[in-house]
């Protein structure tokens, strides 16, 4: 009986086996005889589904790229458990640093409600404060009006919404903070305090002066927000 090479993956098959190496068409099954095959580009038929080789495919199976699909996946698990312990480290990290929101909410979505979130949220951003403004409505209109667009803009800012969204109980209750211009129904609060600024007047022809009047507030929120 001859003895197959020394670094070849297997020494002999079982004796109810017997596999003549033929180099150009693979190996096969001929009898009960022992056999073994030297480590080469070889091609394996029956036989590997006969042993039960994990992987290996019983027709027609190129064993050393097998092989080296194995070595690839055993790299792929081992990558896969790091970038899941990398996660599970930044997880909580990424938790904290997401922005708590804040609601202003006026009547109609549409006016004072939007440039308070507008501006807010530009204060946040030059001052790297963790919190973000969303403005919210009670009888929402269906749109903003051209001025409050063309006020924000000359400041450099946008309104938040195409179309204004009406208040939620889940916006409210979500909210570190909620502020109304106007009255909010209990059943759209929820389980939320809301602070009102009804001394800031409603937008009609002097958007300038609703403006400052926001940011007089603004200016006595940021304060406490960054005091906590």
């Amino acid at each position: 009986m001859e003895r197959g090479h020394a670094d070849s993956p297997f020494r002999r098959f079982p004796s109810k086996l017997c596999a003549t190496l033929d180099c150009s068409r693979g190996l096969r099954v001929d009898g009960p005889h022992h056999s073994s095959f030297p480590n080469a580009n070889f091609r394996i038929e029956p036989v590997a589904a006969a042993l039960r080789l994990p992987g290996i495919d019983a027709n027609t199976t190129d064993l050393p790229n097998k092989m080296r699909s194995r070595r690839t996946i055993m790299r792929s698990n081992t990558f896969l458990a790091l970038a899941a312990l990398l996660a599970a480290t930044l997880a909580p990290q990424a938790r904290a640093e997401q922005p708590k929101q804040i609601v202003f909410v006026c009547l109609h979505g549409s006016v004072r409600s939007q440039m308070a979130a507008a501006y807010f949220n530009d204060i946040a951003k030059k001052r790297g404060l963790p919190f973000v403004a969303i403005s919210r409505g009670i009888e929402t209109d269906a749109s903003i009006p051209p001025r409050i667009r063309d006020g924000l803009a000359a400041d450099g800012l946008k309104p938040l919404d195409d179309v204004p969204q009406g208040l939620t109980a889940q916006d409210a209750d979500s909210s570190v903070k909620v502020l109304a211009f106007d009255n909010v129904p209990a059943e759209r609060k929820g389980s939320a305090e809301v602070t009102y600024w009804s001394d800031v007047p409603v937008d009609r022809k002097d958007y300038a002066a609703t403006g400052d009047a926001i940011m007089r507030h603004i200016d006595q929120l940021v304060p406490s927000l960054t005091a906590k």
